[in-house]
C-alpha cells in the first residue's frame, strides 16, 4: 500500500526520506484534536481513518524526539501530545468553510 498523506493540498507520497504517521486512535482526546486541526468529521469512522497518514511536513520540529537510542525505530518519533498545526496554505474549502490552516490560526489567539 502506498502511504499518501491525507491533508487537503498535500501531495506527499511515501519515500524513505519523509515520515507519515497514523492517526491516534488510541487516544480519544488527541484524536478530536487532530479531526479538529485537520478540519475532518468527528464523526469519521476509526476504519477508514486507520488508512489515513499524515506527513511529518504538517508538524513543528519540537513535535519530535529523536529514536537514537531506539535502534529498532527509524527517524524521529513523534510526541505523545503532538497535534498537526503545519498548513501551506490558508484557504476556505468548496463549501466555503475554513480549512485546517485557518481554524489552527484561529485557535492559538
Amino acid at each position: 500500500m502506498v502511504h499518501k498523506c491525507c491533508v487537503d493540498s498535500c501531495w506527499n507520497t511515501k519515500r524513505a526520506n519523509l515520515t507519515f504517521h497514523r492517526f491516534p486512535l488510541g487516544d480519544a482526546e488527541r484524536l478530536r484534536q487532530w479531526l479538529f486541526a485537520l478540519n475532518m468529521d468527528v464523526k469519521t469512522p476509526l476504519h477508514i481513518l486507520s488508512k489515513l497518514f499524515v506527513c511529518q511536513k504538517h508538524f513543528q520540529h519540537d513535535d519530535y524526539y529523536d529514536a537514537a537510542n531506539q535502534p529498532s525505530r527509524r527517524g524521529r518519533l513523534l510526541k505523545p501530545n503532538a497535534v498537526p498545526t503545519q498548513f501551506r496554505h490558508t484557504h476556505t474549502s468548496e463549501t466555503g468553510g475554513p480549512t485546517a490552516h485557518t481554524r489552527v490560526e484561529h485557535s492559538n489567539k
